[in-house]
């Protein structure tokens, strides 16, 4: 080889560094959007599968119809205890608030989870829960951006059961 090539390929020091500045933005971004999507996934999951036990619970003729089996399905009134009671079981796993919320900050069920019925499907309840999950760069992201990305995403799972 000759010299001229040699001095040239000497010459490239420091370019991997520079290379490398210019890629690391994109890369955290990569890294950042994947955790964001792994934790928003998680909580989805977690809300699914309580609302699906919360549905469970309800379904049962002793929550949904107050113990008597010919009554017609009540989800208001002078059934709120159970009512209440698979509320709670959607938020904090528990049919009742002694312990910590399974998804964090109880306050970011907005609404409170709703039981319903429908009058096409007399022996069928539909449960519903919407959960705020917050980003984990949801306020730096929503200040840069003036406010165009939020902060939070709204999760929602639904269940429909059949009542026995």
């Amino acid at each position: 080889m000759s010299m001229v090539v040699l001095d040239k390929l000497h010459n490239q020091k420091g370019a991997a560094l520079i290379e490398f500045a210019i890629i690391l933005p994109l890369l955290m971004l990569l890294v950042i959007g994947v955790v964001e999507f792994g934790f928003a996934f998680y909580h989805l999951d977690i809300l699914n599968k309580s609302v699906q036990d919360g549905a469970r619970y309800f379904a049962d003729p002793k929550q949904a119809r107050n113990g008597v089996i010919d009554d017609a399905i009540d989800v208001t009134g002078s059934n709120q205890d159970n009512v209440d009671a698979t509320t709670n079981l959607i938020i904090y796993g528990s049919t009742d608030a002694s312990t910590d919320s399974l998804l964090p900050n109880v306050a970011n069920y907005t609404p409170v989870p709703s039981i319903t019925t429908d009058a096409t499907y007399t022996d069928h309840i539909f449960v519903t829960a919407s959960y705020d999950h917050q980003l984990i760069l949801g306020g730096l992201l929503s200040n840069l951006t003036n406010g165009t990305v939020p902060a939070t995403m709204t999760l929602t799972a639904s269940t429909a059961m059949r009542v026995e």
